[in-house]
Formats: structure tokens, sequence, C-alpha cells
């Protein structure tokens, strides 16, 4: 039996803990948000009536409200939220007016029934919250009462016999109506200011209602309306007996306007006289912007730097200077720049080939203003394509050797997007007494080549070997290969060779007179003659003696 108790207790302690549950689940939901107002009735009587209606949001994070109300329609009551949509903060409250108004010969009660739709920023909260308001409206002036269109107060006349008896009945008529012949226009809202910043933006909604006769009012707009460049939507309105039409005023203060306080002002006129005001103003505050305009892309290399032209605007509302900076493989000039408002400065971005390495990186340009309050910062990226440095494929040497002069043809391709500067062309592993002579500072075009001209001086052959070239661009190595320089030719083979590089033609006539003198002395020997062959012999010795020299 107590055990069946025990489990009986358990049975209804679960139970117990579910409703709890479900109650916390349905408080949660009661508690997201509550739509309340100032009142649950209100009067009127030849006048705008309003109530203030707000949003209590419980939830742990803002909510978008929109607002909007229905009216019943059996009176013409109709009217306006002067903000349709608000943002509850956390835990707190946010809300706007509603204004309303009748034809000015409504008397009786109409219902509106307000209603708020309440989402959260991403929206995965949707509700809905409704109140109901209703509004009691007397008439502004006394109804009179009309027999066939002559005005007179209630009144009966019975019927009248006449001539032989016969019966004339006359039945009474009563006709109400009210049909107003003054014009009268009023703004709805209340006075309305804005903070905006110089250059910017600002529209108000102004609702114009007609409580008189129907008509056209025309719109005019005066006070500092050329300080802030204000202009209406409408030259004009035509509005029914009890008729409500919006109106707009759209302000934009000029980048140069001062700061302070400026106010327009809405009028409607009839027949050159003003029937209604409605005052606005907005407050203008400094304007501290910029806008940096850089190159799509930059292009360069990792053996060389590129410098280009970039751009700052101040498109804020007055003076500033901007302080420049940029990744630490870009250098900027200069650092610092002053900028009046609507105009703009020139600087230049130099990037470092051989910090900002091979491949794409992105380049951020930071420029910071001075002068705002709070040093507002402005920033753009730009991407930086950077290409390998020229390899051996990209040197090409011709070689030619005069015995003691060798003159190379260095032809260089430059294969990247941007021009080579200061290309120079050195020589290493020559021997000590050899010296060679190469221009400097040789200025190569994109995705083009060039020749440079290397004269070599020759000295002794000792210590030959291989020597190697490097191209340089601005002192960066953006080349190198090797190239064989061949011994000097000795003994008559390299006299030969030297001769015939000099006079070609010459030295071999020489040498054919030579030979044919050989053969001449050879032929002289099979007929001896003591006195001639000493001639000969002095001959021979002779010419022998001059070609040597």
């Amino acid at each position: 039996m107590n055990l069946f108790a025990s489990f009986q207790g358990l049975k209804e302690l679960k139970v117990g803990f579910i409703a709890l549950g479900l109650a916390l689940l349905l408080a949660s939901f009661a508690a997201g948000a509550e739509l309340k107002s100032s009142a649950d009735t209100a009067s009127i009587s030849c006048r705008e009536g309003k109530v203030f209606v707000w949003v209590v949001n419980d939830a742990s994070e803002e909510r978008l409200v929109a607002f909007s109300a229905q009216f019943s329609g059996s009176l013409g009551l109709n009217g306006f939220f002067e903000d349709e949509f608000v943002t509850a903060p956390a835990k707190g409250a946010k809300g706007t007016y509603l204004h309303f108004r009748a034809p000015d010969n409504m008397r009786g009660a109409e219902d509106v029934w307000i209603r708020a739709q309440i989402t959260s920023s991403v929206g995965s909260v949707n509700e809905i919250r409704q109140k109901n308001l209703r509004v009691f409206i007397t008439p502004c002036k006394e109804q009179g009462y009309y027999i066939n269109g002559t005005a007179k107060g209630p009144f009966y006349e019975g019927p009248r016999e006449n001539g032989e008896g016969t019966q004339i009945k006359s039945y009474l008529t009563f006709a109400s109506y009210f049909d107003p012949t003054e014009y009268d226009v009023d703004f709805l809202g209340a006075t309305t200011g804005k903070n905006i910043a110089a250059g910017d933006f600002a529209r108000f909604k102004i609702s114009l209602a007609n409580r008189g006769a129907a008509g056209t009012f025309d719109l005019k707009l005066i006070g500092d309306k050329e300080a802030v460049n204000a202009v209406l939507s409408n030259n004009y309105v035509s509005l029914e007996r009890g008729g409500i039409q919006e109106v707009y005023v759209d302000i934009q203060p000029s980048r140069n306007a001062g700061t302070g306080r400026y106010w327009v002002t809405v009028q409607a006129i009839r027949n050159f006289v003003v029937l209604a005001e409605k005052d606005v103003y907005v407050d203008v505050e400094d304007k501290f912007d910029a806008e940096l305009v850089l190159p799509e892309s930059i292009k360069t290399s990792a053996c060389g730097s590129t410098t280009v032209t970039a751009k700052l605007k101040n498109t804020g509302s007055r003076e500033d200077s901007f302080i420049l900076e940029a990744s630490e493989f870009a250098s900027l000039a200069p650092t610092e720049l002053g900028v009046a408002a609507g105009k703009d400065a020139l600087f230049s971005i130099s990037i470092d080939g051989s910090k900002a390495g091979v491949g794409t990186r992105s380049l951020v340009i930071r420029a910071e203003s001075v002068n705002s309050p709070e040093r507002k910062a402005f920033e753009k990226t730009v991407s930086v394509q950077s290409s390998a440095c020229a390899g051996e494929e990209n040197v090409l040497i011709n070689k030619n050797e005069q015995d003691a002069l060798v003159k190379l043809f260095v032809d260089v391709e430059n294969p990247f997007d941007t021009a080579l500067e200061g290309v120079t062309v050195s020589i290493s592993g020559l021997p000590k007494d050899w010296t060679y002579s190469a221009p400097s500072g040789v200025s190569i075009p994109a995705n083009s080549k060039k020749t440079i001209e290397v004269s070599i001086t020759r000295g002794s052959d000792e210590g030959i070997k291989n020597a190697v070239i490097e191209v340089r661009s601005n002192s960066r190595v953006i080349a190198t290969k090797e190239f064989s320089v061949e011994p000097r030719a000795s003994g008559l083979t390299g006299f030969v060779t030297l001769a015939l590089s000099q006079n070609t033609w010459l030295i071999a006539l020489i040498i054919l007179i030579a030979l044919l003198v050989v053969v001449l002395a050879g032929r002289r020997r099979f007929y001896p003659d003591s006195q001639e062959d000493e001639a000969y012999k002095k001959r021979l010795e002779n010419m022998r003696k001059t070609i040597e020299k």
C-alpha cells in the first residue's frame, strides 16, 4: 500500500512538473511584447485628436514594430501615425502618436482598431498585437432644420378644407445639412525637427485636412529654404469637404551650409489669404567624410618597384586633414593631406616588389580624419599582382671575339607588364688583368626586348675560365647566365688569324709572294751557281726580315 502511494506521489509530481513547464512556456510567449495606449476612449469636436500608442518589448533583443489602424468608416473618421515604423529596444518600449479627425458635421462614436506587427531583426519572430480605441465625435455647429428649402424651426401645418369639402393634406418635411461656405484647413501633426549632416537628405511628411468648404489650396514654402535647399512635393492640393492629403518637404543642405538650426514654414493659401501654417526645422551638423579613388589593380615584379597615382576626395562639409597609411609592402607620399570640402588631392603609392613577394596580395590604404571628433577613418583595398623575376631564359648572349677585344651582345627580355628601370650588366669570373665596359641605367619597356653591348679587353690568358653575366634592375638581380671566353690563338696560326682579322686580302697577297719565292729558291738549287745562290739567299733573308717586322 505504501508502495502504491509512493507511485501515485511520483506520478502527481511528474504531472506537476509538466504543468509548470507549460505554464512557463506560455508565460514566455505572453511576455514577448505588449501593445498599450494612453487612452481607451477619446472625444473630438471640430479639432484633431491624438492618442499615444507604444509597444513594450520584454525580449532580450530589439524588435521591429509596424503600426497600422483600421477605422470602421461609419462617420468618416480618418487619421495617420507620426511614425509607421519604430524599433523597440531589448527590455524597453517605443511608440508614436496616432492623429485622427472627423468631418465637422458628424456626431456619434466610431471604433478604431490599432494593430502592431512585431518582428525580430532576423525575422524569426512574427507577432501581432491589437487594441481597440473608441472615438466620440461631436459636430462643430448645431444643424439647422429646413422645410421646402426655407430655413425654419420645427413646424407643422394641419389639413385645410377647400371648396366642396375637398380635403388637402400637407406633409411636414424636415431636412438637415451642413455645407460650410467658408474655407478652413489645418496641418496635422506636431512640430517636427531632425538632426542632419550637411549634404545629407531629410524628408518631412505633413497632412493637410479640410474643415471647411471644398476647394483648391495653394502651398508655399518660406523661411530658410534657400539655405537648406528645401522643396515641396506639391504646389497645390484639391480637397473635398472633410478631405485630407499628405505633402512632403524635402531638405538637403549643401556641404558648405553652416551648422545650426534652420526653419522652413509651409503655408496653405486661398485667394491670397494664408489659412494655415506648419513649421519644420533641421539642426545641421558638420559632416566628415572622404573617398579613396585607387586603381582597379596594380601589377609589379618581385625584382622591382612600381609607383602609381591615387586620389583622396573630401566629401565632407568642411576642410579636413587626413593621415595616410598603407600595408607594410607599400609606401605613400605624402603621408598627410589637407583637402578643402568638395575637393580632392593626389598622392603616390610605391610597391616594393621584394616585400610583396610573388602572387596576388591585397593592399589596404587608410585615410584618417584629423578634425573629426571620433577620428573617423576611411579604407579601401586594391589588388596587387606581383610576378616572378626574369630567369636565365630571359637573357641571350651573342659573342664576337677579336683577339684582344671581345664584344658581347646581351639581349635582355622584359616579360612583365611594367618597365624595367636602371638595368645594368656586370661580369664576374674574368682574369685579373681583363677589363670590361657596359652602359648603365638602361630602361626596358614592358613586354619588350633590348640589346646591351658589353666590350671586354683581354689581358693574359692566365687563369681564364667561364665567366658569369649578371643583369640587374635598380640593384636587384633579375637574371644570371654563364658564357665561355676562349684563350687567345698563338704561333703562325695565331699570326694568320690576327692578320686575317685586320686585313685579309693584303696578308694573303704577301703570303702568296713568300710561297712563290720559296718555290723559285728550291728550283735554283738544281742548277748550282755559287754567286747566284749567294744573292738569292740574301734576298730571301731580307724578305723574311721584312715579313717578320
